[in-house]
């Protein structure tokens, strides 16, 4: 994981920091559902996407930057570039991914306590 996180760059920690909050507030969620804290959760599950968006860009310009820059032997290793900027989405998508299933888990309950 630390491997993970070193590849990806400055661009994972917003990345985490949005997607630790949204898992919080998921769980919040599950444990008193509201309007409010829906919305959170849905608005943080945004911000996680737009930061991997964002991390994932950023990191290909750099990449883009070096690569313009290096030898063209050596213009290979776009593609190491382009794996490592990817982290960010996937992270991304990793986290909103678990808070959906979260949240899904949450609005099936209730049917499930009724049968």
């Amino acid at each position: 994981m630390g491997t993970f996180l070193q590849e990806a760059g400055w661009g994972i920690w917003p990345v985490l920091f949005f997607g630790a909050t949204a898992l919080v507030a998921v769980v919040g969620y599950v444990r008193a559902p509201g309007r409010a804290r829906g919305l959170l959760t849905v608005l943080l599950g945004v911000l996680t996407l737009v930061a991997g968006g964002l991390g994932t860009a950023t990191g290909l310009q750099a990449t883009c930057v070096f690569v313009a820059a290096a030898a063209p032997v050596d213009r290979w290793q776009f593609v190491i570039g382009l794996r490592e900027s990817l982290n960010n989405l996937v992270e991304a998508l990793l986290l909103v991914f678990l808070v959906a299933l979260v949240a899904a888990a949450a609005h099936v309950r209730p049917a499930w306590r009724q049968q």
